[in-house]
């Protein structure tokens, strides 16, 4: 017995390395692209809007990647436990906010012929309008990004053993060198390549999480009654409303959202981009 939990605890330490391996190897990758990317930066609109050479499909994945985080995987997958597959329905509020913003605002924006949203609101209302929206927007990001870096920091904790404190300087210091280095360029190609990473880990969990369960008519079985698409008060018609309206104007006015849609060369690139965010938002809660 006691050396049967020697083995199973030196498997455990060399699990617990090789998976420090791993995320240490990808935390340098995307370092790696960053300066690497940061080569082909020569201007402002090279650093902001990535010259409008961005193709339209990248421009979508990384869209996609702008406006999802591990907050998504904490507190949807917390409703989803709780309530059901009213999880999707909320999350499905995006899809809708997305596809309607590329037919309204997606032209219109290539139409601007700006750089970042601040030029074109300094252009329409002069430079205290675009003071104002801007500290107020980094206000807002930094209470935004708080809860994301909070739920990446848990996640780093708990996976890594790390404090949480350490988890959450982790991920800011990996974020913010492959930004500042090379630009919009850097976090297109890094979102691209994450995205990879994320389809390939949620549809192998998938199938991992089925086949753990007995399949899907087992899951099926053992699902309470009120796991339904209307269940708890996030599944009221006012709430969905309510919900649906809030996040259409917080997605059109994402500013990540719209540096994308003028970093690509024309209006029907930008509408695609659009489009396909959307489409990415509809597949990937399910």
């Amino acid at each position: 017995l006691p050396e049967a939990r020697l083995r199973k605890g030196g498997m455990k330490t060399a699990l617990a390395t090789f998976d420090i391996a791993v995320i240490a190897a990808y935390f340098v990758l995307m370092l790696v692209i960053g300066i690497f990317m940061g080569r082909f930066v020569k201007s402002s609109g090279d650093f902001f809007s990535g010259g409008k050479r961005v193709p339209w499909w990248m421009g979508a994945v990384s869209s996609y990647m702008a406006m999802i985080s591990s907050f998504v995987f904490i507190a949807h997958a917390g409703v989803a436990y709780q309530d059901g597959l009213v999880a999707i329905l909320v999350f499905w509020s995006t899809v809708v906010g997305v596809a309607l913003g590329a037919y309204v605002f997606a032209w219109r924006w290539q139409r601007a012929g700006v750089t970042t949203p601040m030029e074109y609101l300094e252009r329409r209302y002069g430079a205290w309008v675009r003071q104002f929206i801007s500290w107020c927007g980094v206000a807002f990001r930094v209470l935004d990004n708080m809860v994301r870096l909070y739920s990446l920091g848990l996640i780093a904790s708990v996976l890594l053993g790390i404090p949480l404190s350490t988890g959450i300087w982790l991920g800011v210091v990996v974020v913010l060198a492959y930004s500042l280095f090379g630009g919009l360029w850097s976090v297109v190609v890094t979102d691209f390549i994450q995205c990879g990473i994320l389809f390939t880990a949620a549809v192998l969990m998938l199938f991992l999480s089925l086949n753990a369960v007995g399949g899907l008519g087992a899951l099926h079985t053992a699902l309470p009654d009120h796991f339904s698409f209307f269940n708890g008060h996030r599944g009221s018609f006012l709430f969905l409303c309510a919900y649906y309206l809030i996040v259409f104007i917080k997605y059109n006015g994402h500013w990540a959202f719209i540096q994308r849609l003028t970093s690509v060369k024309d209006e029907r690139s930008a509408i695609k981009m659009g489009l396909l965010t959307a489409v990415l938002l509809l597949v990937f809660p399910v």
